[in-house]
Parts: structure tokens; C-alpha cells; sequence
């Protein structure tokens, strides 16, 4: 049975939100972790599911690692440990598939109000303001007008949990194209590259 990649991208979003602080409760007396937390083991549960539909390989050893190292009662860097073999594991998975499964057919889940949604939207909102307030835009008036509205339809799909690849490349691709290559030096140039490589980090270019 395939694993279901919107749903790891998921579990990887939800992973990241994962800390030392919010993880579990701490032993007063020695500080190491106590309590885990409701959040965490259900988590943790959903990872378990999905690893349970892989085949063996070195990525699901990993992630079994990852997920059956003892965290309480140990400290901090056991726990940093576990959720870098958790997510590590996790994004091969995603990388992998990615390999093999047509842009066109790809899902990417950024998740309502995540750290990564937010921060793609700020810095395409970033974007969008330079390139409506630039005095050196390298374009006519009605380019100007023409990417902004690009950018702002590309907002909208960045905007939903879940993303297809295939739209989010079509509508923003070209504009952020556009912008590099005009602009490459210039402020907006350098905004253009720096959310191209974030999207790239969430797997959508």
C-alpha cells in the first residue's frame, strides 16, 4: 500500500512544531523529560501508522529509530536526536517520491496556519510590496500590473493546507522568472530568489 505524501508532508510541518519545551513535561528534580504530551503522542502515533504501510528499507529504519528511542527520563539532546531521525526520515520519503511521481500528480501539504505557510505568505506579501513600490521596476506599467497579479494568484493557492506542485509552479514560476532575470540585482531580484529557494525547501520547486 503507498504512503500517502500530502499526509507525511503533514506530519513533517506538525513535527517541526516540536520542541524541548513543548514535548513533554520535565522531572523537577532532574529536568529531564517526564510527561509526554498529548500532542506529541499522537504524533508520534500518525508517524508510526505511516511507517507501518513502508517497505524495509534504510529511511524506514530511521524513522523506527527515531520513534522508538527512549525519551523519558533522558534530556535534551536525546529528544533533538529522535526528531531529527523523525524528520529526516521523513522528508527521504518525500524526496523519494518526489523522484518518481509527476509534478503534475504532486501534493504538497503546507498546513493551516503553520510556521511554513506563514512565512512563504510574508515573503511572497514582501515581494508583491517591493514590486508595486519599486521606482526602478525594469518593465512598462502594465508588466508591473501584470506580475502583481500573478504573485497575488499565487497567494491564494499558497493559502489552502494543501497545495498542487504543477499550480503553484504554473502561476508563480514565470513571474518570479520574469523578476530574476530583469531584476537580478536589484531588491526585488533579491526577494525573488530568496522565496524561489524557500518554495524550494518545501518541496515545490
Amino acid at each position: 500500500m503507498p504512503v500517502d505524501i500530502a499526509e507525511i508532508s503533514e506530519l513533517i510541518a506538525e513535527g517541526r512544531k516540536f520542541t524541548w519545551d513543548n514535548f513533554a513535561e520535565k522531572n523537577r528534580r532532574h529536568g529531564g523529560a517526564d510527561v509526554l504530551s498529548v500532542a506529541w503522542l499522537v504524533w508520534l502515533d500518525r508517524v508510526n501508522a505511516v511507517t507501518a504501510q513502508m517497505e524495509p528499507s534504510v529511511i524506514k529504519s530511521m524513522i523506527v529509530e527515531g520513534a522508538s528511542t527512549k525519551l523519558v527520563g533522558y534530556a535534551e539532546d536525546t529528544f533533538e536526536r529522535a526528531k531529527k531521525l523523525l524528520l529526516n526520515g521523513l522528508e527521504a520519503v518525500v524526496v523519494r517520491s518526489n523522484r518518481t511521481i509527476p509534478a503534475s500528480d504532486r501534493v504538497v501539504s503546507l498546513g493551516h496556519n503553520s510556521p511554513e505557510q506563514q512565512q512563504a505568505l510574508e515573503k511572497l506579501d514582501e515581494l508583491v510590496a517591493a514590486v508595486k513600490e519599486t521606482n526602478d521596476f525594469p518593465g512598462e506599467p502594465e508588466e508591473r500590473e501584470q506580475i502583481v497579479a500573478e504573485l497575488s494568484a499565487g497567494r491564494r493557492l499558497l493559502e489552502a493546507a494543501r497545495v498542487r506542485v504543477a499550480a503553484v509552479r504554473e502561476t508563480l514560476g514565470p513571474a518570479l522568472k520574469w523578476i530574476s532575470e530583469k531584476a537580478g540585482g536589484a531588491v526585488i531580484g533579491k526577494l525573488a530568489a530568496d522565496f524561489w529557494q524557500y518554495l524550494s525547501h518545501l518541496h515545490i520547486f
